[in-house]
């Protein structure tokens, strides 16, 4: 029950109330023999028990390999999931709040012009036959909010047939994902890994520059407040101790920043461990996607794609989630 909750939300962007009309349609019980509720649903995805790990009180216990039933990736891309559709969410929307809509775009397509996110709305297409007779169908369109309803300055156009972007971007993806296919394991995680690596070691760099900086900041600082004891500064010894507090806040989350990324190349293993997920996350993808459902395409594209971006004469421009970002180019322009 636990894998099918999990298997459901990320392949396909089950959300919680859904799941438990799913659980309780199939008459599927929670461990004390209730009904599952949508916060009974939300507990098992957030629940490190799951993963090897008893929780109490904020103290994780070491990893315990009888609790283990999901994988430590599939449980942090629900979580980052979960996060996306928070209404508490202040990052750019990547993940779709919902996948039963017919357009493969939901949450992270974008105007080009004014950077507002496009909805998919509905029309009816019609036109009158030379014979006399109607031609009506209803399609699907993508709308700029800030131009269609006037909710913001924007110069690009209202609307977008969705067929036109989706047919465009369904391409784009079969293309990589044939790519990837053809790509050997070893190459292919081999160039990521370097890349990762070599990020770190840029960040670090810079935290190490930060951090001497700020240091030098707060000695400087420090032989301040003796001249401003004498009279010979033109701050006073509460500013200069104002600013040294903050200088030492900010010091302090540089140096825990720095900590991280160094933690981080000394286990350079589990980034090994990651890569190799995601790879053949990748490669399933791959060999599942043309017989996917619409939901499960729609929640490839939303992983695999951080945001597509419209403009005028439907150009478009495809950003890769920084996870996929090495095994294909990461934005392409069509």
């Amino acid at each position: 029950m636990v894998k099918k909750i999990f298997e459901m939300t990320v392949k396909e962007g089950y959300g919680s109330d859904r799941m438990a009309d799913y659980l309780n349609s199939h008459g599927i019980k929670t461990h004390n023999n209730s009904k599952f509720q949508c916060n009974t649903v939300n507990r098992n995805l957030k629940n490190r028990l799951y993963c090897g790990y008893l929780v109490s009180d904020g103290v994780e216990s070491p990893y315990i390999e009888r609790l283990h039933i999901i994988d430590e990736n599939i449980f942090d891309q629900a979580q980052f999931i979960l996060k996306q559709r928070s209404s508490k969410n202040e990052e750019k929307q990547q993940i779709a709040r919902t996948t039963k809509g017919s357009t493969l775009l939901s949450g992270n397509i974008y105007c080009a012009h004014c950077g507002q996110k496009m909805v998919s709305t509905s029309y009816i297409d019609r036109y009158d036959r030379a014979d006399g007779s109607q031609y009506r169908v209803r399609r699907q369109r993508y709308i700029c909010t800030n131009k269609a309803m006037k909710r913001g300055a924007c110069d690009g156009q209202s609307a977008y047939v969705a067929h036109r972007i989706d047919g465009a971007v369904l391409a784009t993806l079969r293309d990589y994902l044939a790519k990837i296919k053809s790509t050997p394991k070893d190459i292919a995680l081999e160039k990521r890994y370097k890349s990762e690596i070599a990020e770190y070691k840029r960040k670090q760099t810079n935290l190490e520059k930060e951090v001497e900086k700020l240091k030098r900041q707060i000695v400087e600082l420090s032989a301040e407040i003796g001249k401003s004891l004498l009279g010979e500064s033109r701050f006073t010894p509460d500013m200069l101790s104002t600013s040294i507090d903050n200088t030492n806040d900010l010091l302090h989350k540089k140096e825990i920043e720095l900590s991280d990324i160094k933690f981080k190349l000394a286990n350079q293993q589990n980034a090994m461990g990651k890569l190799d997920f995601y790879y053949s996350q990748f490669r399933t993808w791959a060999d599942e996607f043309d017989n996917s459902t619409m939901e499960q395409k729609k929640m490839i594209a939303c992983q695999l794609i951080r945001e597509v971006n419209v403009a005028r004469g439907y150009e478009i421009e495809i950003v890769f989630d920084i996870n996929y970002k090495q095994f294909v180019s990461e934005t392409v322009l069509i």
